[in-house]
């Protein structure tokens, strides 16, 4: 497969250059796959190194108010959000609020919530490892002496690969704000109190890590008899928090409240928060972590209704969006705008226009590395219950300086320090060059090709790489006489991470966009492509020879229904699956939960069905598309990037 020649990308392609098309918000989208109408809500959101987005709501789907979490990705680039997972929790019982969601450095996922049984309200936390669907088993955090209250957690997560977590906890006496780090090992640090001193009661906490690992704390603070908003800083590696500082400059105010922070690409970091008393959303800036907070300023008066929440996102450029809820006389809206940096007011853009959509609430935003922003929230629907929406729109950042590598192309299923697939180039000393991000230009037809990269130099983002503009061959001063092959994996529509590929004697494994490349095989040979994935049958494709250069594959899906690893799907697997319907987790074996949404029922027993009979190796088939979900969620799927030889057919028992 070769390309005809050099290719440019398209003005703002790059995600990097502006892109005035799509200044304006995109129609509002259902982003979670449950038709039953039940109530979600509550959502929080969070980006991943490669741009992907994730959210966590409530879900009353199984039928008790509060029973459940559920998550979705978006993955980045794509069009629509993925299927439902949902998070394992650690019983049936009690009532759960208030989820926070973070991708750490190495692209775990991490959710934390309160639970309430009878009178005690506890903190927990599940995680989701790379390249796995399943949630880990929830597990108690905060080192709670028993009896204490614990509400409102937060995440943030440094560049170090620790996550952090605030929350309000009534253990002395009064409220207060404590921070506890877990660190790549799995293990939580005791629990520091971050106001200081402990006078009054601290609510409604705030978290945002800087590029440099700084973590800055904002909450309502009223120790001096009235609702305030205090800051802190914790340093890289720090274990005491700075002293506090009040960001609202007159006391004159009778009540702050829903403060949120977060930090853009320069470092700084922003608060925002809400002035009850006159109906306004203030900002302050902090330049310099190791500075001073610039006084607060107006960013919003609400002049027809009354200001609901706020939340705040940063992002590359040095771009900050705010985005709140506001009452009308209509119901309540979601608005956003770009804060701008001259201390104008915010120019104010409605981000749920749609005759769907009635009372929204609750919005959470983020800047992903692509430059755009995203929103979140909950609005009601007609049959009385609510739905978690998204929209999306483009911004404009300034421009980031050339770049230009060359070298024989590979494809890297995660850059260094980096939660993202994408590409490099290696020299003829196998010295590779730096990362190249998997957007802009497609790189895919030039792989394993010697080719001048032209692009720009993106290193103010959790994800440094350069960004391609412009590709085109060149000759090698070290030709080479090899074959590579590379090819998408998915599993029910959706690309699959972290499954081993081989052929022959080469070994790769697949990439969060499920690319996977294999290089340095034999032109002329004979080859058998395996892809093996944990509770899935191994998929076998060919024999075929390979051609001089780069061999793409057609896109091939794995064959789930494996519980029992004996390379048959049988009634073994239905029985072992049958028993644990509608238990709860953790499930024996894990690949009980068939499709991976961390339940065991109906559509389990259906895919075990579908595929019964199956044995080892499985045909390398083309991918299935995900079911349709209800209401306005787009969906795109995965084309072939090539037709290829016949499909290699399995033995049947």
């Amino acid at each position: 497969m070769s390309p005809a020649g050099p290719q440019r990308a398209d003005a703002g392609a790059s995600g990097v250059v502006p892109a005035q098309v799509a200044a304006r918000w995109s129609f509002p989208a259902v982003i979670h796959d449950d038709p039953s109408g039940a109530f979600q809500g509550a959502p929080a959101l969070a980006v991943d190194g490669a741009g992907g987005m994730w959210a966590v709501w409530v879900d009353d789907r199984l039928g008790t108010p509060g029973a459940a979490f559920f998550t979705a990705r978006r993955p980045a680039g794509a069009a629509a959000w993925q299927p439902d997972a949902r998070v394992m929790l650690r019983d049936g019982r009690g009532r759960r609020a208030d989820p926070a969601i973070v991708v750490d450095a190495d692209g775990g996922v991490h959710v934390v919530w309160a639970e309430t049984h009878g009178a005690d309200a506890d903190i927990y936390h599940s995680r989701l490892e790379v390249g796995s669907k399943v949630w880990t088993a929830a597990e108690a955090v905060g080192d709670d002496p028993g009896g204490a209250q614990q509400a409102s957690p937060r995440l943030a997560a440094d560049p170090y690969g620790n996550i952090h977590m605030v929350w309000v906890d009534d253990r002395h006496g009064t409220l207060d704000i404590l921070h506890s780090r877990r660190l790549p090992d799995g293990t939580w640090s005791p629990p520091s109190r971050v106001n200081n001193p402990a006078d009054g009661d601290q609510r409604d906490p705030a978290l945002a890590a800087t590029k440099h690992g700084d973590l800055i704390a904002v909450w309502q603070d009223v120790r001096a008899g009235r609702g305030d908003i205090y800051a802190s800083r914790l340093p890289p590696g720090g274990l005491v928090w700075w002293p506090n500082g009040r960001l609202n400059a007159s006391t004159d105010r009778q009540l702050q409240r829903a403060p949120a922070v977060a930090a853009d690409s320069r470092g700084r970091a922003h608060a925002l928060w809400i002035d009850d008393a006159e109906q306004v959303l203030r900002i302050a800036t902090l330049p310099d972590p190791n500075g001073f907070w610039d006084r607060d300023r107006v960013l919003y008066a609400a002049r027809r209704g009354t200001l609901l929440s706020a939340t705040v996102a940063g992002g590359p450029g040095g771009q900050v969006v705010a985005a709140w809820a506001e009452t009308r006389p209509d119901g309540s809206r979601i608005y956003a705008g770009v804060v701008p940096p001259d201390g104008e007011p915010v120019a104010a853009a409605r981000v749920d226009a749609s005759p769907l959509v009635s009372r929204s609430r609750a919005p959470a935003a983020v800047i992903d590395t692509g430059a755009r922003a995203h929103v979140v929230w909950e609005a009601e629907t007609a049959a009385g219950g609510a739905d978690v929406l998204a929209s999306t729109r483009a911004l404009d950042v300034p421009p980031y300086p050339a770049a230009a590598v060359e070298g024989w192309l590979e494809y890297v299923p995660r850059g260094p320090s980096c939660a993202a697939d994408g590409f490099v180039t290696r020299l003829c000393d196998g010295l590779p060059g730096p990362f190249i991000a998997a957007r802009g230009v497609d790189l895919v037809p030039y792989l394993g090709s010697y080719v001048h990269v032209s692009g720009v130099r993106v290193d103010d983002t959790a994800c440094a790489a350069v960004v391609p503009t412009e590709v085109a061959f060149k000759a090698a001063p070290c030709p080479r006489d090899t074959a590579a092959i590379t090819g998408l994996l998915t599993d029910g529509g959706v690309p699959v991470e972290g499954a081993v590929v081989s052929a022959g004697d080469a070994v790769a494994t697949s990439g969060s966009s499920g690319r996977y490349f294999l290089q340095g095989l034999t032109p002329g040979k004979r080859y058998v492509v395996t892809a093996t994935l944990p509770c899935a049958l191994p998929a076998a494709y060919g024999p075929f020879r390979a051609l001089r250069g780069l061999n793409a594959l057609p896109t091939g899906a794995f064959t789930r229904g494996e519980v029992i690893d004996d390379c048959a799907i049988d009634v073994f697997d239905l029985v072992r699956t049958a028993i644990q319907v509608k238990a709860d987790g953790p499930f024996l074996p894990a690949c009980s939960d068939v499709d991976q949404d961390g339940a065991v029922g109906i559509r389990d027993l259906a895919i075990i069905a579908a595929n019964y009979g199956s044995t080892c190796p499985a045909p390398w088939r083309p991918p299935t598309p995900a079911a349709a979900p209800a209401l306005v969620r787009a969906g795109r799927s995965l084309p072939d990037m090539l037709t290829g030889p016949a499909w290699r057919r399995a033995g049947r028992p």
